[in-house]
């Protein structure tokens, strides 16, 4: 399914990140959201809108709103980006 790969695409994207990310829980804050919940997303929970386009931000598309919220997104391009802060 779209959110096991979602899922699986984000705790390889969390591997390599472990510098900026030490702990899962650490990523879990960086996102508003809580540990447990984090754990379900990267078991392949479906993730809700907001928090797809929160990770979408986080990684730089590189795990795309768009793969774990296809119902929402086609394409990574068509993610609503939040507006930059002046």
């Amino acid at each position: 399914t779209a959110s096991a790969d979602a899922g699986k695409k984000l705790q390889e994207w969390l591997d390599a990140h472990r510098d900026r990310f030490p702990t899962d829980q650490s990523a879990a804050d960086h996102l508003i959201i809580s540990g447990p919940r984090l754990s379900q997303i990267l078991s392949g929970d479906r993730a809700s809108r907001d928090l797809a386009i929160r990770i979408h931000v986080m990684t730089s598309g590189l795990v795309p709103g768009s793969l774990m919220r296809p119902d929402f997104w086609a394409k990574p391009d068509h993610v609503p980006m939040p507006e930059a802060a002046e």
